[in-house]
């Protein structure tokens, strides 16, 4: 699993517009090959939360997110993933501007519950 899938979810989250609907669905698994991202999540945790395993990518993404231990109970735990972005801008500083708009604009209030948008 890739930046590219949470950088889409953060920045879908970040514009939507109140009232417009949420399309869910896969998210490509090339986007990331197009963009040469940086891996953001390890193998073992992209592994055990497989498409494969799930019913829907709702799913997947918060199986992802419980490997990483991201979520306390059914919310994201936003130190957790703030000190991890830290740690990923330092080690990929040209992902810098990314980073700091998902941390500013995604993680400084509270986000209602979206889908992916594609």
């Amino acid at each position: 699993f890739k930046f590219c899938v949470f950088l889409v979810i953060c920045v879908a989250s970040c514009y939507a517009v109140q009232g417009t609907r949420t399309y869910c669905g896969e998210t490509p698994s090339v986007l990331h090959r197009c963009l040469n991202l940086p891996t953001l999540v390890n193998v073992e945790a992209s592994n055990k939360c497989s498409p494969s395993r799930y019913s829907s990518e709702c799913e997947r993404l918060n199986c992802i997110a419980d490997e990483l231990k991201w979520r306390t109970d059914s919310s994201v735990d936003k130190a957790k993933v703030t000190a991890f972005f830290d740690q990923y801008e330092t080690d990929h500083a040209e992902w810098a501007p990314a980073v700091q708009h998902v941390k500013t604009v995604c993680l400084a209030s509270d986000l209602k519950a979206q889908g992916v948008y594609l």
